[in-house]
């Protein structure tokens, strides 16, 4: 760090662990996800860090989506509108596909009926119980698999939906030979109060999924929230569901 001119910062938790060290730098600051402020010390959330004056003293800062660039600059009281850069990864070539992606490659192979994919965390922002009780009454031409790291509310969900087919996380860009085999692709969302971050998130979710989706040619179905809405409005590259 001490011979870089630029220091470049990815997440709020980043800023809090370096604290007034990124002061000394020309200091680009990017949120992942929607924050007001952060804990000073991790698990608690009485005293808070303030982070809103390292943003204030930051070169830049960086968000994944319009909407949010102009709740942080209201909240934090920013001079600029932060810079929108999307969550888009980059889509590499895949030379040779690991021996673990081509076991789980033949297994969709077989698949007689059309796969619908979730890829993502399972948090409990994620609301993947309505398509899969959606799924089970169209069984015999619709199934749903769930790809990501395994977590709590996986288990439950594949617990009370026996017919929900689970495909543990797989390593980016190998994740997308997964994608294609798909037929449409879910971006589930629900308000829920995730640790720190701000309720509002949800509403301005900005997925990387919906780049991987498009890259992989699927139709999308999401939750009505703004942050899916626009896109799929503006480019038609999917259906929101009103409940």
């Amino acid at each position: 760090m001490e011979s870089c001119d630029v220091l470049w910062t990815t997440t709020d938790s980043t800023v809090r662990d370096l604290g007034k060290m990124v002061l000394d730098y020309k200091h680009v600051m990017q949120l992942m996800e929607l924050i007001e402020d952060i804990p000073l010390v991790p698990g608690q959330y009485m005293i808070q860090m303030n982070i809103k004056k390292y943003a204030q003293k930051a070169n830049k800062v960086v968000v994944p989506e319009y909407n949010r660039a102009h709740i942080q600059k209201t909240w934090w009281g920013l001079k600029e509108l932060p810079t929108i850069l999307p969550n888009k990864m980059t889509m590499q070539d895949i030379a040779e596909i690991p021996a673990e992606v081509k076991e789980v490659l033949d297994q969709l192979n077989k698949e007689k009926r059309k796969i619908i994919l979730y890829q993502g965390v399972f948090n409990n922002d994620r609301d993947l119980d309505l398509y899969a009780q959606a799924i089970e009454r169209i069984n015999d031409e619709y199934c749903l698999y769930i790809m990501g790291q395994d977590m709590p509310y996986r288990k439950e969900l594949c617990s009370r939906y026996p017919t929900v087919k689970y495909i543990p996380f797989i390593k980016p860009p190998f994740h997308l030979c997964i994608t294609k085999m798909a037929h449409i692709g879910l971006l589930p969302y629900k308000v829920e109060k995730i640790k720190h971050v701000s309720v509002l998130n949800v509403l301005y979710c900005a997925p990387n999924k919906i780049y991987d989706y498009a890259a992989c040619g699927l139709p999308m179905i999401g939750s009505d929230v703004p942050g899916l809405a626009y896109p799929f409005a503006t480019s038609g590259i999917g259906y929101v569901c009103k409940k």
